[in-house]
């Protein structure tokens, strides 16, 4: 049985979290088909692109893979975005990315244990323009 403690808490915190839900729109679709529709200031992009380096074929292939080309146009929607965008990134593909830094993204490192790459610790950059 689980027990909650706090219940009084709890209460008004599950509302403002429903509340706020309810003007969030998930959306796991192609970056380059709904790019348009919401580039605007009041929206907020978590972008997470297939990866490019060897770490997409050893630990297996994304349904869509990412080119080179991919990446710079990605990088080139980004750099006049008007949307606060928030990238991940693997540190590997860093180089590929440089470009936004010059155009005031902020670089914001991260590392974690991934239980499907036991033999090492995962890096990753979270690229970011707010």
């Amino acid at each position: 049985m689980l027990r909650i403690r706090g219940k009084r808490r709890l209460r008004p915190t599950l509302e403002l979290w429903h509340k706020l839900l309810q003007k969030i729109e998930l959306m796991n679709s192609n970056f380059f088909d709904i790019w348009y529709r919401f580039n605007r200031s009041d929206v907020f992009m978590y972008l997470d692109p297939p990866h490019y380096t060897h770490e997409t074929f050893k630990y297996g292939r994304y349904l869509h893979m990412f080119t080179l080309c991919d990446i710079k146009t990605l990088v080139d929607i980004l750099k006049s975005t008007n949307a606060n965008v928030l990238l991940k990134i693997s540190r590997h593909e860093t180089k590929l990315y440089n470009e936004l830094l010059r155009h005031g993204y902020k670089a914001e490192p991260f590392r974690y244990s991934s239980h499907t790459c036991r033999e090492h610790d995962v890096d990753l950059i979270f690229l970011k323009n707010f």
